[in-house]
């Protein structure tokens, strides 16, 4: 019965069609309508960025910004300020605690083993890294490159600290993108300095490196 109620549905639409009557979308129709009306208001509501001084940040950096931005009408990069769709006074400070371009020195000595990182913010956005860990006076594990802060940093810190005074701090994430399948994380104190922490692996079986709060020297 259903069946009967459905096709003559179907032929009187197209009698109604071909009586000269307004055309009807049919469901397809309408749609693809809608599809293409969404498309359309995707297309007129991108984002606009507007970036002061791009050699202020990485490419890196860059790149993952706006991919992570794209859901907002404007985007405004000014130094190490974030303003999001003209909101000035919910405007989002990028963390800039670690000193310009100064060596910052992290480690952990245990067990006749020594882990050593150091760190240096060459722009905004970029760290420098270098990490390795001796055992016996010999070096292993050596690992340097660049890292970049997670450009979503506001929405919630990557990690905790507790400082000697028992308060505590939230932590921001740096990545390093350059080895595929691989991931090296830093993380930094937020507005204290004193702790951090490396972890390096890869989706293979290579040895991953997870190391315990490093101190500040």
């Amino acid at each position: 019965m259903k069946k009967v109620v459905i096709t003559l549905t179907i032929a009187a639409l197209i009698v109604s069609s071909c009586g000269g009557q307004a055309t009807k979308q049919t469901p397809i129709e309408s749609s693809q309508k809608r599809i293409e009306t969404a498309e359309n208001n995707i297309k007129e509501t991108s984002t606009t960025f507007y970036i002061k001084d791009e050699t202020k940040y990485s490419e890196n950096f860059l790149s993952e910004f706006k991919k992570h931005h794209g859901i907002y009408e404007t985007v405004s990069l000014i130094e190490d300020t974030i303003i999001i769709n003209n909101d000035r006074d919910g405007l989002i400070v990028i963390p800039t605690d670690l000193p310009l371009n100064e060596t910052v020195t992290y480690e952990k000595i245990a067990n006749g083993k020594a882990q050593i990182l150091t760190l240096k913010r060459v722009n905004i956005s970029t760290v420098e890294y270098s990490y390795h860990e001796a055992v016996n006076d010999k070096k292993v594990n050596d690992r340097a490159g660049s890292a970049d802060l997670q450009p979503t940093f506001y929405l919630g810190t990557q990690g905790t600290f507790e400082d000697e005074d028992e308060n505590v701090y939230g932590m921001n994430r740096y990545i390093d993108y350059s080895e595929k399948d691989c991931w090296t994380y830093i993380y930094v104190g937020v507005g204290n300095i004193e702790k951090s922490l490396f972890t390096y692996g890869c989706e293979t079986d290579r040895e991953k490196i997870n190391t315990p709060e490093l101190i500040r020297k």
